[in-house]
This record gives C-alpha cells, structure tokens and sequence, in this order.
C-alpha cells in the first residue's frame, strides 16, 4: 500500500509503516512525488506549506478514491467537523499506538 504522511513530525509514521511492509513517503507538501500514487494519506491539520483541510480537498480530486486521515494533536469540534466535510475517512487525537495506526491502514 502507498502511504503519503503530511506530517512535519511524521517520521516515526513514516519509519513504523515501512516497518510493516508499506511504501510510505513523508512530504511537507503536495509536490514532487511524481508518477508514484498514494492509496491512504495521513495528514495533520497545521503544516508547514497550508494545511490539512486544503491538502484533503486537492488530494480527493486528484486521486478519486484516495483514503486521508487525519491525525492530529488538535481536538477542536470545528476541525473534526470539518475534516469529515472535505471527505476524510477518519480524524483520530495523537499520541496513537503502532496497532491503532496499522489498523487505521
């Protein structure tokens, strides 16, 4: 499974996924990942080049089908409200354990 992790401190996601066989990429934008297509992505809410919300709407139309959740330090209702209206499949609090992230996959 390709996995694209939007996080600017994902790379213990990045690292535990490619551990359990994933190909797992970890960007701090949209671009520059060329021809390779991501099946699930994970995203925080705050990055560094925007955010969250903007980089599920663009993914969900570029990638029909893509699966993008949301895993955030952030617990405001707002946000998990609108998580789910830009098409995120789930919007789960961190810290998360190596079996709850697998699972989320």
């Amino acid at each position: 499974m390709n996995v694209l992790v939007l996080d600017p401190r994902g790379e213990f996601y990045r690292f535990v996924l490619v551990c359990a066989g994933h190909d797992c990429r970890r960007m701090d934008s949209l671009h520059g990942f060329g021809d390779w297509v991501p099946d699930v992505v994970i995203t925080e809410v705050k990055l560094k080049s925007g955010n969250g919300f903007r980089a599920c709407m663009e993914l969900k139309k570029l990638y029909l089908g893509v699966k993008v959740i949301f895993l955030t330090k952030s617990d405001r209702k707002i946000f998990r409200n609108y998580a789910h209206i830009v098409g995120a499949s789930s919007y789960i609090l961190k810290p998360v354990g190596l079996v709850q992230l697998l699972s989320l996959i």
